[in-house]
């Protein structure tokens, strides 16, 4: 029996990448496969290159370089109606690190200059002279289920949502969008996160959760529905237990 098909586009990985990002893409296709389900990825290196929203069920954007954000945003404005109606027609985004900037109203450099970026979401952007790196590590509700997402973050920039904008997640340690108690942005079917590469590789729950939604957009279901991950969760104990230690000093 040939096996239930989704459709990944991963974009511009020749232009963001930074930090082990395909490493996600292979926990994508190989969770997919334990679940019965074959997933087609497709690599799509320019923004110059128009995208037919309608031939995926994933969208990956991995973290880049702020300066190529801006100049991604500004190559995608053409398309940014397309992009827009593929949000709201429920289509799954994932974008992780500094590239969450895409999808912002404005982008503000450490030197005040502004850029627009793709004004999907309600919330800015705003670099910051000072650097900061450390363990992320969150609750989130991702697609109906409650997780902990661990993770590492390199955060140069502040994230201030608007009112009423919904954060993905509530930070438990780590920096999150401004060192307050929101992590990320969700719109939609949309998951932005300041939580780096091996995102989807150390939260493999939360990767089923995005394969079993991208059926249900197509109004199925994988063959197979439950994975054991004890070599992941005994990982995640492991850092788990180490960021306790942090918190309690």
């Amino acid at each position: 029996m040939d096996k239930t098909v989704i459709k990944t586009a991963f974009l511009y990985p020749d232009i963001f990448c930074l930090n082990g990002d395909r490493g996600n893409i292979i926990a994508l296709v190989q969770i997919a496969n334990r679940l019965g389900v074959s997933m087609e990825v497709d690599r799509i290196n320019s923004p110059d290159i128009p995208i037919n929203f309608d031939a995926y069920d994933i969208f990956y954007i991995p973290s880049g370089e702020l300066k190529y954000v801006i100049m991604t945003a500004e190559a995608l404005m053409r398309q940014s109606y397309a992009i827009k109606k593929a949000v709201e027609a429920g289509k799954i985004f994932v974008i992780t690190g500094t590239s969450i900037a895409l999808f912002a109203n404005d982008i503000i450099r450490v030197d005040k200059s502004k850029y627009k970026g793709l004004d999907i979401g309600a919330f800015d952007c705003i670099e910051r002279e000072n650097v900061f790196g450390d363990d992320l590590v969150f609750s989130a509700n991702v697609f109906g289920q409650y997780l902990p997402i661990t993770g590492c973050q390199i955060s140069m920039m502040d994230t201030l949502l608007a009112k009423g904008t919904k954060a993905f997640g509530k930070i438990i340690y780590g920096y999150g969008n401004n060192k307050g108690s929101d992590e990320g942005i969700l719109i939609e079917n949309c998951i932005l996160t300041n939580t780096l590469g091996p995102l989807l590789i150390k939260n493999p729950e939360m990767t089923v959760a995005i394969i079993k939604q991208a059926l249900k957009n197509k109004d199925m279901e994988p063959p197979l529905d439950e994975i054991n991950f004890d070599i992941e969760n005994n990982s995640a104990k492991k850092i788990w237990e180490f960021i306790e230690q942090k918190i309690s000093k």
